[in-house]
Parts: C-alpha cells; sequence; structure tokens
C-alpha cells in the first residue's frame, strides 16, 4: 500500500491509488452552512494544503465533471446528489503563499509580484473575452510583467476575481494556501506595518463585499491579526484549534487511524501511536498529527519524531527572556507532564509580547493543545499540556532548553 507523505495533490492522491483519509464530508459542511469567508488555523502538516486541493477538484469548472472520478466511493459522493450536483460548477482561483519568504520588505514585495504575475499567467485565456476593456488588458499585463504599482498590486487579487467572473458568469471561489505567511515573515523581520498595511488591502478588497466572490477559504498557522487587518470585514468565520467548528477536517481522527492500522495490518500498534502522535483536543475530539502517524508506519513503525517544525525564531528570542520566575516554572511544569492555564488570543500576539502570547504561539503550532477552554474576564481560558511524546522532544529542543 503507498503512503502519501508529502502528497498536496488531491488528484495525484487519487490517480496514484495512495492510501486516502476521507475528509469529503467536508465539502457538505461548507454547502450546508455556506460560510463567505472561512479562515482555517491548524499546525503545519495537518493536511491544510491537500484540503484546499481536493475543494480545487471538486468545485472547478475548469474540467467540468471531468474530476468526478476522484470522488468516485467518497464521503461526499455518498451524501448524494444534492451536494454531487454542485461538482465542477463554480469557477475556482487558488492561490498558495508559502514560498513568499524575504528578510526585508522590498525582497517581500517581488516575492508577492511575481506570485500575481504566475497566478495571473495561468490565467491568460480570460485576456480572450472580447468584454475586456483595452484598460483592463494593459492592467492585466502589468501584472504579469510585474510592472504594476502598489495600488496595482494590492488589488491584484481581487480584479482577477472579477475578470474570472466575466468569463464564466459566475462568482468564483477563492483558495488560499499559508494566507498568513507573509505576516509571519514580516513580524520576524520587521517591516510588520508595511506588510499589515499590504496585505490587509490585498486580501480585503477580494474578500469584502466583492460580488464576483462566492466564498473564499483561507488556510494557514496563526489567526488574522487583530488590528483591522481586513478593514471592518464582518463576514469572517474562523476554524482554529480552540474553537468548535471543523475539528476533524484537518488531522487524523482515532477512528481514521484504528481504520489505516487494521488496514496495515498494525493494529496492536494503536496505544503506541496514541502516545506519540495524539493527543491533540479539539471540540472534545482526539486528533492525531496526520504527517508523524503516516510516517511511523512508512518507517516500519519506528517511533521517533518525524515533525521537523521548529518554533519562530524571533518570538521565541523576545518571549522567553522576559518571562518572570514564575513563568519559567509554567514553562517547567509543562515540560514535567502538568498543565497549565493561560490566556489564548489568535492574532495579538502579533502585537502582545508577554507571556501568554509564548503559550499562544506553543499551542497554534502544535507544542500543546487545550484540553479544555472557557471564557474568563481576560478572554479565552485554556488549559494547556503537551499531548505526546514526539511534541515533547521538540518543546525540549525548542523550548526547554532555553529556561533550564
Amino acid at each position: 500500500m503507498k503512503l502519501p507523505i508529502g502528497i498536496e495533490d488531491f488528484a495525484m492522491l487519487r490517480q496514484n491509488n495512495y492510501y486516502f483519509v476521507d475528509k469529503s464530508l467536508f465539502i457538505k459542511d461548507l454547502l450546508d452552512r455556506s460560510p463567505k469567508v472561512l479562515v482555517m488555523t491548524r499546525p503545519p502538516r495537518f493536511g491544510k494544503s491537500l484540503l484546499l486541493s481536493m475543494l480545487k477538484y471538486f468545485f472547478s469548472s475548469e474540467y467540468g465533471k471531468g474530476n468526478r472520478h476522484l470522488f468516485d466511493g467518497s464521503a461526499i459522493e455518498q451524501a448524494g446528489s444534492p451536494y454531487m450536483d454542485e461538482q465542477g460548477e463554480k469557477p475556482v482561483v487558488m492561490i498558495s503563499l508559502k514560498e513568499c519568504r524575504g528578510t526585508t520588505w522590498a525582497q517581500m514585495l517581488e516575492n508577492l509580484k511575481s506570485k500575481m504575475a504566475a497566478l495571473y499567467q495561468q490565467y491568460m485565456f480570460l485576456m480572450k473575452n472580447k468584454a475586456i476593456r483595452d484598460v483592463e488588458r494593459r492592467y492585466f499585463t502589468a501584472i504579469c510583467n510585474k510592472s504594476s504599482n502598489m495600488a496595482g498590486l494590492e488589488s491584484s487579487l481581487q480584479q482577477l476575481l472579477q475578470f474570472t467572473q466575466q468569463h464564466y458568469h459566475k462568482p468564483v471561489v477563492l483558495l488560499i494556501d499559508d494566507y498568513d505567511m507573509v505576516i509571519q515573515q514580516a513580524w520576524e523581520n520587521d517591516f510588520y506595518t508595511e506588510a499589515c498595511t499590504f496585505m490587509g488591502n490585498f486580501l480585503g478588497s477580494a474578500l469584502k463585499t466583492n460580488p464576483a466572490l462566492d466564498f473564499a477559504l483561507l488556510a494557514g498557522v496563526f489567526g488574522i491579526p487583530d488590528n483591522n487587518f481586513f478593514r471592518g470585514l464582518n463576514n469572517v468565520v474562523t476554524s482554529s484549534v480552540v474553537n468548535e467548528s471543523y475539528p476533524t477536517t484537518m488531522g487524523f481522527t482515532r477512528d481514521e487511524v484504528t481504520k489505516l492500522a487494521s488496514t496495515l495490518g498494525q493494529k496492536q500498534r494503536l496505544p503506541e501511536i496514541a502516545q506519540w502522535y495524539g493527543g491533540y483536543h479539539y471540540a472534545g475530539m482526539e486528533i492525531y498529527n496526520p504527517w508523524s502517524v503516516i510516517s511511523y508506519f512508512a518507517n516500519h513503525c519506528r517511533s521517533q519524531s518525524y515533525w521537523d517544525i521548529t518554533i519562530n525564531q524571533a518570538m521565541r528570542k523576545q518571549l522567553i527572556p522576559k518571562a518572570s520566575h514564575e513563568q519559567h516554572n509554567s514553562l517547567l511544569q509543562l515540560h514535567e507532564g502538568q498543565n497549565i492555564t493561560a490566556v489564548i488570543e489568535d492574532g495579538s500576539f502579533y502585537e502582545d509580547v508577554g507571556i501568554d502570547a509564548l503559550y499562544t504561539l506553543l499551542l497554534i503550532s502544535g507544542c500543546l493543545t487545550a484540553e479544555s477552554s472557557h471564557w474568563g474576564p481576560a478572554g479565552q481560558e485554556c488549559t494547556l499540556v503537551i499531548p505526546n511524546k514526539e511534541t515533547h522532544i521538540l518543546y525540549s529542543q525548542e523550548i526547554f532548553r532555553h529556561i533550564s
């Protein structure tokens, strides 16, 4: 059996007979709930890119019903015709900002120009539309040639949705992978204000009261900064590691891990897998790290750390040195397997360099999990713990050695 390590393209997974953990019922949830803008944040390598790829192949009208076979036998097919009738019926624009990295704002701008130029070049066929005016053709060419001014680049995503809607005569599904990468890089490299201003305009113009938009899904690790990032956008639904929405959409559930282990004839390994790679708690559900579970089976069931993420260097350098003696003791408690209570605010850690910001970072990065949470006077108070052996190793390497 082929295990899909690093496979982020849904068609490749299905057409090449890789093992398939079926998350397609998420499509039913999307259609039933109809959020206008859904922001989903999960730790790295929890399946965000593959999920967005699945949505692209399901909804995209580029190949129409030609992608229907990718969903043969899936949960969404079994949900019935009201849902499968939506397959291949919507124009889709998908962009990943994963490669948008830079140590200066000038470097980041060049990367963003290159990213949008590459995206626009995929849609050159839109310029065959006779309804496109000459001024719009010049704008399109400027984005493709990376010669647009700042205002043109800020509106480039919104304009592409408009061009696409004009071509297909239908509003567009927008999928953005690693939407938060630009902000992460900016925070680490001291061009945060410039990046927030740009991304607020870039995303806000595409998402706010845009008749060319059907719905949008943005996936990343970090939450939306609490600084009017979307300039009054009031149609955003957020799904994170501490709220109740879509808890099983990314990561593996216990039942999914049990089914995989049984298929591979390794059901006796389940307690070991739970100790090493399970232990995450989302809306009362136990969730496993999918990357590590698959890597475990691919490496002949060898128990070790497969998750090679590193904690944000800038935040670690700023936050740990500012911790008090009492707060250091709390970090030591976590290392010793105890739980602590902290206030978690998804986006505010960018602005707040207090110790609770470090706990927020560790939680959303996957080094901690929230066993429970409730709203108190200070905000969302979570009971935090290291979820498993793998993350304990990561915690020791990235956090504990800096305070012991």
